[in-house]
């Protein structure tokens, strides 16, 4: 008769956490990711330089009144076709941004560079410029960028779960 009333006991229990887990999985509630987004562009633009000239060069990323500066000498091998090696540009806490890349390879070994702004500061407006300049070894300008900025808002986890973000990409790259 104990054993019984054990098993009866442990049925319950079983029941009354299927029905719990039953209850939690209606569906009623949203389910939300945790995939985040940061405001900011990306900026792509053909980069008429060879590796070697790449990795002495200077690269200068503004939004705005707002400028980071960097270079390409950590880059130490040239990207595969169809990929990119990445690289960072440079970051200002106090402001909330900062900006780095990828330098790409086409099929042909051309080269074109990936730029992504990134602005915690949540400051982004349609109508911000952004440019991108890149300097050779010779503060020669290989690279004189300017756009302006029209923000998509992002939903990475979908429509009724945070965060959203506001994203923008000015592509002057040739495929």
């Amino acid at each position: 008769m104990v054993e019984v009333s054990r098993t009866r006991a442990f049925v319950q229990t079983v029941a009354l956490v299927a029905a719990a887990v039953a209850a939690s999985c209606s569906g009623d509630e949203a389910r939300c990711t945790e995939i985040g987004c940061t405001d900011g562009a990306t900026i792509k633009v053909d980069l008429p330089l060879s590796f070697a000239q790449v990795q002495k060069a200077k690269i200068s990323v503004c939004r705005n009144d707002t400028c980071l500066a960097g270079s390409f000498a950590d880059i130490n091998a040239p990207p595969s076709p169809g990929a990119g090696v990445g690289f960072f540009v440079n970051a200002d806490p106090a402001a909330g941004t900062g900006a780095d890349g990828l330098v790409m390879a086409r099929a042909t070994g051309s080269l074109w560079l990936q730029v992504s702004w990134r602005d915690s500061g949540g400051s982004v407006a349609d109508g911000d410029v952004y440019t991108v300049t890149v300097e050779d070894e010779n503060a020669v300008k290989a690279v004189a960028f300017r756009g302006t900025a029209t923000y998509a808002t992002l939903f990475p986890n979908g429509e009724t779960c945070p965060p959203s973000c506001r994203r923008a990409e000015l592509d002057e790259h040739t495929p």
